[in-house]
């Protein structure tokens, strides 16, 4: 954007400038200046050759380019993570050190000794009966005696990881911890549609959208995000979904269609969550009932709705045909003002909503302090004598 305005605005500054200088001899030196030959394009970028001829950079398609940018927007969002992540462990070690220091103990031994006085999440039986009844498919459908002490293992692994994760979060927010790892410049897109299902206002400053397949199990955690940030960001934040089933997905194009009559009645996103939460019922009879559930009030005008594939497709074609142009290529693909932002955990597409809002002069909203350790109290101990940890 810089680079479109650089020649009007230095005209402007030339026209608002002093005279022009003059020579020794009283000759205008813009006119000699003007004089010089313009320095000289640089050359085409050769690529390859075929019998003799040279493929230029230039000559690729509008597609392949927009392809390339968008590889060059994950690279350099994949190190803007890793290089955050390498800060943040790197300072935790600070950290750990000075609260360790201050009970007159090693790094290592302040922590153990932490951990073992904290404890983690119990793994319940109410928990335990939960994991397997909303697992039994992956399990097998196993009984719940023969795989319970599996999912008890892997349970008390993963609190115990939850716990000691809270643990160094809270030890870096006792040290006042500021990350200061810019983020990256991106390429901007346009990936809006006026037409698309948005969640949100049209005065909203941000607006992420979003390619979606409803068969696809990544786009619907990418859901559960949504509503997620739709929470915290509130009207700041515009939500737009676009449809792209992916071929090998065969109930997806049919829940898209669904969904496209399912607005029409104003109900697409009570039916989108749904369908992502349920992922069944993709026949006319399970379509129907997912429609009623979300409270699509004229089901006979949703039936004939459906029935209109031809017109159904052509909608469902358009946005695949925009995502293509972008170089879309898997789901879910999400563009954050037009920036593609693809792949990027919850809590740093927050940061990255956060710092668009910035430079757009809005003050975003206080996330919620995320508690992933066992509940109530600080989980770091305050300074102090170290208990025992040992008869």
């Amino acid at each position: 954007m810089m680079m479109k305005y650089l020649i009007p605005m230095s005209c402007v500054l030339l026209a608002c400038s002093n005279p022009a200088p003059k020579d020794a001899k009283g000759a205008d030196t813009a006119v000699a200046q003007a004089a010089k030959p313009s320095p000289a394009k640089p050359a085409r970028r050769a690529l390859a050759n075929v019998d003799g001829e040279t493929v230029y950079e230039d000559q690729m398609s509008e597609q392949m380019a927009q392809h390339i940018k968008s590889h060059d927007a994950q690279a350099a969002l994949r190190r803007w993570q890793l290089v955050k992540s390498m800060a943040r462990e790197v300072a935790m070690e600070k950290a750990l050190a000075k609260a360790a220091k201050a009970q007159g103990m090693g790094a290592e031994e302040y922590e153990r000794a932490s951990m073992e006085r904290l404890g983690s999440q119990p793994v319940t039986p109410e928990i335990l009966k939960a994991v397997y009844e909303g697992n039994k498919d992956s399990l097998g459908h196993r009984p719940f005696e023969e795989v319970k002490e599996a999912i008890r293992s892997q349970l008390e692994e993963q609190f115990g990881r939850d716990a000691k994760r809270e643990f160094r979060r809270q030890l870096l927010n006792r040290y006042k911890f500021e990350d200061r790892v810019p983020v990256p410049v991106l390429p901007r897109f346009k990936a809006a549609s006026p037409t698309a299902p948005t969640l949100g206002p049209d005065s909203a400053p941000v607006t992420v959208v979003v390619f979606s397949d409803f068969e696809c199990p990544h786009c619907a955690r990418q859901a559960m995000v949504v509503t997620q940030m739709a929470q915290r960001f509130g009207s700041l934040v515009r939500w737009q979904f676009r449809h792209f089933p992916l071929s090998f997905h065969e109930n997806a194009r049919k829940a898209s269609r669904a969904a496209i009559c399912a607005h029409r009645q104003d109900r697409f996103w009570p039916f989108h969550d749904r369908i992502f939460e349920r992922r069944f019922g993709y026949d006319p009879a399970g379509l129907k009932a997912h429609a009623e559930a979300v409270g699509v009030g004229d089901a006979a005008a949703f039936a004939t709705c459906l029935k209109d594939e031809k017109g159904l497709d052509q909608i469902i074609d358009a946005d695949l045909a925009a995502g293509e142009a972008l170089g879309v290529t898997s789901t879910p693909s999400v563009y954050l003002n037009g920036m593609p932002v693809h792949g990027v955990a919850p809590e740093l597409f927050g940061e990255l909503v956060d710092a668009e809002l910035r430079s757009l002069g809005h003050n975003p909203p206080t996330p919620p302090e995320p508690r992933l350790g066992p509940p109530g109290g600080e989980m770091v101990p305050a300074e102090g004598p170290a208990a025992p940890t040992g008869p």
